[in-house]
């Protein structure tokens, strides 16, 4: 897979090192793993990537708590069981691989390390929608076999053994063992596994210092974008740095690719390096390592941005050698347009009437038949075993408003409006999300610290004491809290430059609070280098489900609260100075302008913006 070899490549893996097996029959996955395990030296990094299908089997040698094993699916492997046609043989089980992977960190060593990624799930069905998902709800067993339903059931694989004579190995799964995993489409022709885009993404943004924490957390944040649904895996030591710390990092510049003309490039970096449309590059000489004290060549912006590549227009016409040797450095972040493509499935013709007369008011909202992203049904199977309601829900089925159809034509206009608010929040939510940056110049570092304590009169929260963050942390490696708990955050500046803390809140439900600031200045919620500042306690509240928070440090202080209040028609203290509170303010799409779907970019620089990901629970 191009995008995972990419990842690797840049992170300092040979390329004449990495070997790509497709369409692979069982024979050839076990020889392709014979001749790994056959290369593979004392303290090798060792990275093995599996994207296809999956399906639980029967278990054969009664190690499983339900009966059932885990496989992935070779092409010569068939869905049903057949007694004297396929009894399962060409299926690849959790066992025999558990069994290779033990050989492979045998020959590793201590001193080696093994990274795995599974981009495949075991149970699911297809979906109405568009998505396309990855396994299958019949299990491969006999005629007349039971397995054993075991809630309690850990949903890891079981592929590590814990040995200290063996390198270390860490593994990452796309999905829980009874969830679908989805695809993620990257445009209209491109389809790529979710946890292999997220996986990409997050190596690529890794150095030597990062831990495989970071990078789960990482791998967490991006799927909470692209695939909401799912609930990403980790099995082993999250406190390990990632291949033992031997990762080379990712140069902060892009390298031409390819020269179409004397204006025209295509640059090594793409979107799961973060470059988008609109993304704005500067050009200087190689070894320019203080854009300060040198003279730009030329500037560029990114027309068309790929998985791992973009191409580049130029302000202005270069020798094709002169573009060779350039480093080309983003100087604006753009995060794409705000737009979503919507299908609308109604059976009553004046309520689609109305809700198209409402959509038409905004061109970010795009009605297509194929290709949605949002599905918006009534009168059908789906929508009328709800009531008599009208369904919005995402690709994956995922309903995400719904409202009971009014009894008067009158009140349709009404509906139609409430239809295209749910649509905008969604494509804000979803916008949002996407907006990551971490630059070199702003640096902070964020803890969660759950507490235990009390309320007293006018509902205050005593603080009694500070509980290990591992409690809430599951085995695997996700952060949870349930309803009525408490946990602080603490924020500390290791930069060179004084910035103001803004916490934004995107719901499961896709609404938006402000958690920081609170009942006090935005001025107030400043951190000097060096110093740390701790918030007071926030209580969790549902909805239920998967929470961002994402934690925004400024050189000029935000007041995110008031732009919600105002749904972004008013520009608040400190936004003329703040790129940041612009954009905000331009995702409520409240206005002409911002109704097409346009953004404003980000300076890089400017705004250190990260992802934290949680899982509320009742």
């Amino acid at each position: 897979m191009p995008i995972i070899q990419n990842a690797l490549i840049s992170q300092g893996f040979e390329e004449s090192g990495i070997n790509v097996v497709t369409n692979a029959d069982k024979a050839g996955i076990i020889a392709a793993f014979e001749k790994l395990l056959s290369e593979t030296r004392e303290g090798d990094m060792v990275f093995i990537h599996f994207s296809g299908h999956g399906q639980q089997i029967q278990d054969d040698n009664g190690d499983e708590v339900d009966g059932l094993d885990e496989a992935m699916i070779p092409i010569d492997a068939k869905e049903r069981y057949e007694e004297g046609v396929y009894e399962g043989e060409n299926h690849f089980r959790d066992d025999e691989f558990a069994e290779i992977l033990t050989n492979i960190r045998r020959k590793a060593g201590p001193n080696g390390s093994v990274l795995v990624v599974i981009d495949a799930c075991h149970s699911g069905t297809g979906t109405r929608g568009d998505a396309v998902a990855r396994g299958t709800d019949v299990a491969f067993t006999e005629p007349g076999y039971t397995s054993t339903v075991n809630n309690a059931q850990n949903e890891q694989f079981g592929l590590l053994l814990e040995d200290e004579n063996l390198a270390p190995m860490m593994s990452f799964y796309g999905a829980s063992a009874h969830q679908l995993n989805y695809e993620y489409k990257i445009n209209d022709s491109t389809r790529i596994g979710s946890l292999s885009f997220a996986f990409a993404k997050a190596f690529s943004e890794a150095d030597e210092n990062t831990s495989y924490q970071g990078l789960f957390d990482r791998i967490k944040a991006h799927m909470a974008t692209i695939a909401p649904r799912q609930s990403p895996q980790a099995e082993g030591n999250l406190d390990q740095l990632v291949l033992g710390g031997k990762l080379d990092g990712i140069p902060d510049y892009a390298l031409v690719s390819e020269v179409y003309d004397g204006q025209n490039v295509m640059l090594n970096k793409g979107q799961i390096h973060g470059v988008y449309e609109g993304t704005v590059f500067t050009l200087y000489p190689i070894d320019t390592y203080d854009t300060t004290k040198t003279d730009p060549i030329a500037k560029g912006t990114v027309v068309y941005s790929d998985v791992n590549t973009c191409d580049v227009e130029l302000d202005r016409e270069l020798a094709k050698d002169d573009l060779r040797l350039a480093w080309f450095m983003i100087s604006a972040y753009s995060y794409g347009n705000l737009s979503v493509n919507v299908k609308i499935d109604v059976s009553d013709k004046k309520l689609k009437d109305a809700i198209e007369l409402e959509i038409a008011e905004y061109p970010l909202i795009k009605l297509v038949d194929d290709g949605f992203d949002l599905l918006l049904e009534e009168g059908n199977d789906f929508a009328v075993k709800r009531g008599n309601t009208v369904v919005l829900s995402m690709v994956e089925d995922l309903p995400i408003w719904e409202e009971e159809i009014p009894a008067s034509v009158s009140e349709n206009a009404t509906l139609a409006k409430s239809v295209v608010d749910a649509i905008l929040a969604y494509v804000q939510a979803e916008y949002l999300r996407n907006l990551e940056a971490e630059p070199e110049n702003l640096k902070v570092d964020v803890e969660f610290i759950p507490v235990k304590g009390y309320i007293k009169q006018r509902n205050v929260f005593v603080e009694e004491k500070e509980i290990p963050l591992e409690e809430h942390i599951d085995e695997a490696g996700s952060m949870f809290y349930h309803k009525g708990d408490y946990f602080k955050m603490k924020f500390t500046n290791n930069g060179r430059k004084t910035l103001y803390i803004t916490v934004l809140d995107i719901m499961p439900d896709n609404a938006l609070g402000v958690i920081l600031p609170k009942n006090r200045p935005p001025e107030e919620y400043r951190v000097k280098p060096g110093e740390s500042y701790v918030c007071p306690a926030i209580k969790i509240n549902p909805p239920y489900g998967t929470e961002m928070f994402k934690v925004i440090a400024s050189e000029e202080p935000m007041d995110l609260k008031a732009v919600i209040k105002d749904e972004g028609s008013v520009q608040h203290r400190g936004g003329k100075n703040n790129p940041f509170q612009t954009l905000f303010s331009e995702t409520f799409a409240s206005d002409e302008e911002t109704r097409g779907g346009e953004s404003t970019d980000i300076p890089a620089g400017s705004v250190f913006v990260k992802s934290f990901v949680f899982e509320i629970r009742e």
